[in-house]
């Protein structure tokens, strides 16, 4: 496996891995690493398939290619709105890009059978080389309590979890609103966490919904290193994912492997993702999640039923299933077994 990288700062965690060869790309607009840089290593290391891993791919590569699609967002609203300048640039990128590299693909992989629903909403013609993969979660969030790293953040005693950030379909104003009608009409013991989020941007939000007297019951604790995630869902009382628009919903994984109740939305694909593991909710009707919060902290019973179900649900969405999966659409490609021990050929590139 060749693996194809821009330079940053996980571009060395296959370093050392048997069987592996990292190939770091000139710091380059992504454009141009894609489009350019890309399509010549795969010729010069004489590439038989390559996988993109993030939505877009080379379109003027003729060689075989597997593209990973998370979900078609971009081409069903209009984001600028709400982006800076590089997420405009980005999501004009992906919006010339991506329905091209689909269809030149041979194979797709998407995340979730919703997704594909929405992907031959808008790409036409590309249902039959669609494969469904879906995402898969680290080892360590199905590690015992006593091996998780101090989290680098002051952790209240009860508080509950929020894992998103300010983008509208992640629906903090929800959530910001169903907290605040659970202050405002009930004595909560609890304070409620965030992640991605710090306080100017909390500030900020919590000003446009008329809300800063809640300000004091809110932690912004910003950037969660991944490694670090286990001990802030463990100890949390109740993890909420009430988005609006999702194509899987990773966290909502990462948290039933860690023994917490989750709660969630009742749309897009996160019924799918969750099973019968989970606490659902309207998104859109705030009083709905906050009676769910309310249920979650206070219903010991249900509490224990759902954490018990969420650990069997996460077993579902382990590495190793994802990768034998991903290894038989690279074969169908090729029409051939390629990955024996003896293999001398050059056969994959990823993009990460």
């Amino acid at each position: 496996f060749y693996v194809f990288t821009m330079k940053g700062p996980d571009d060395k965690i296959l370093d050392g891995l048997p069987g592996i060869k990292v190939i770091r790309m000139p710091k380059v607009p992504y454009p141009v690493a894609e489009q350019i840089v890309l399509p010549f290593l795969t010729h010069y290391y004489g590439i038989s398939l390559l996988h993109c891993t993030s939505n877009t791919a080379p379109i003027l590569d003729r060689g075989p290619i597997v593209t990973t699609l998370h979900d078609v967002i971009f081409l069903e609203y209009n984001l600028s709105c709400y982006r800076s300048m590089y997420h405009k640039m980005a999501n004009l990128y992906r919006k010339i890009i991506v329905p091209k590299a689909i269809k030149q693909s041979s194979r797709v992989i998407t995340v979730s059978n919703t997704e594909v629903q929405n992907i031959v909403a808008v790409i036409k013609g590309v249902e039959s080389k669609i494969s469904v993969i879906p995402n898969a979660i680290a080892r360590h969030f199905y590690a015992d309590k006593e091996t998780d790293p101090d989290p680098q953040i002051v952790l209240p005693e009860r508080y509950i979890f929020f894992h998103g950030n300010t983008d509208p379909k992640k629906n903090l104003d929800g959530v910001l609103k169903a907290f605040a009608f659970l202050v405002d009409t009930k004595k909560t013991d609890y304070q409620l966490l965030l992640s991605e989020i710090d306080s100017k941007k909390l500030n900020h939000t919590l000003q446009r919904l008329n809300l800063i007297h809640i300000s004091s019951h809110i932690i912004p604790a910003g950037y969660i290193h991944n490694s670090r995630l286990p001990a802030v869902y463990r100890n949390a009382l109740a993890f909420l994912y009430p988005g609006i628009r999702e194509s899987f919903g990773l966290p909502i994984i990462e948290a039933m492997a860690c023994g917490t109740i989750v709660i969630t939305s009742n749309i897009s694909a996160l019924p799918e993702t969750a099973g019968d593991a989970a606490l659902y909710i309207n998104p859109l009707d705030f009083i709905q999640l906050a009676n769910a919060i309310d249920t979650a902290v206070h219903d010991n019973v249900l509490r224990q039923y759902l954490i018990k179900k969420g650990k069997i649900q996460a077993q579902r969405y382990n590495r190793e299933q994802t990768a034998q999966a991903t290894l038989q659409v690279y074969e169908s490609v090729l029409n051939r077994k390629m990955f024996k021990a003896n293999m001398k050929e050059k056969a994959v590139v990823e993009i990460v």
